[in-house]
């Protein structure tokens, strides 16, 4: 099993909810609508998208950016997001485009605070479909995470009885959230996160405690997914050099789950 990446501090997010459009500002020749979780945008331009400003985000707390996105249509591969900061600087992010959500990430410039972000096209890719762009504070490697991930999925089977009849009938009323379940250790570490022992211990307190959703990532799993509960274990006679953890977490359908929302394609 390859690493285990869990996002950390959110600083600011657009999940493109039902009502999150009233926040954004679409210029002529551009149209967005939503269907409650993702947003689709056509006639983007290299001049003309779709903005949202009144932001103060600041970059040397929340340096990270994802953005996950998928270009619709025909057109070019190349999609662009603007940010302008309090400076009336810009800078502009061109990242690639296919006909799949992708998750891409974006540094924005450090030091600054970010006003406004707008959504353009590079070459072609005139439409787009949004999922989310967060901003926040460090993704996570979790370190020695020694057990198999176990990812559970389970349906929702109710037995109606039916008096005389020899056993009853099976109504499947749709599945259970998906759990995921992660199991390893917690040790000093330089790269990509340098935290001692103890500061991992409390750096998943606050996780929990952040009460986000975040993005997971591992070579099997990436979608979102909120934490349920994490077990911390301190060992009898040893101090400050391990400890044994166990974290469970629920994955985040705002709509309903597909295979695409599970990574899978056939």
């Amino acid at each position: 099993m390859g690493d285990v990446k869990l996002t950390r501090g959110i600083g600011f997010r657009e999940d493109f909810l039902v009502d999150s459009l009233a926040n954004w500002t679409a210029d002529s020749g551009v149209a967005a609508t939503t269907d409650g979780d993702i947003v689709a945008v056509t006639g983007l331009t290299a001049t003309n998208g779709l903005s949202r400003s009144g932001l103060s985000i600041s970059t040397s707390t929340y340096s990270e950016v994802k953005l996950r996105q998928k270009q619709t249509g025909s057109g070019g591969n190349s999609g662009l997001v603007r940010f302008t900061y309090s400076d009336a600087s810009t800078s502009d992010h061109i990242y690639t485009t296919t006909g799949l959500l992708t998750v891409v990430p974006i540094t924005p410039t450090a030091f600054k605070t970010v006003t406004a972000i707008k959504f353009l096209n590079s070459v072609g890719a005139p439409n787009m479909e949004f999922d989310f762009i967060f901003f926040y504070r460090e993704e996570l490697t979790l370190p020695a995470v020694s057990e198999p991930l176990r990812l559970t999925l389970g349906r929702t089977v109710v037995e109606l009885p039916i008096p005389t009849r020899e056993g009853g009938v099976l109504q499947d009323i749709g599945s259970d959230s998906a759990r995921l379940e992660l199991a390893g250790s917690l040790l000093a570490t330089q790269t990509p996160n340098t935290y001692t022992a103890n500061q991992w211990w409390n750096v998943l307190v606050e996780l929990v405690l952040e009460g986000n959703w975040q993005w997971l990532t591992s070579d099997r799993v990436n979608y979102k997914y909120h934490i349920e509960d994490v077990t911390l274990t301190q060992e009898p006679g040893i101090a400050n050099t391990y400890y044994p953890f166990k974290m469970r977490l629920r994955k985040v359908d705002v709509l309903s789950a597909t295979t695409q929302t599970f990574s899978v394609t056939t």
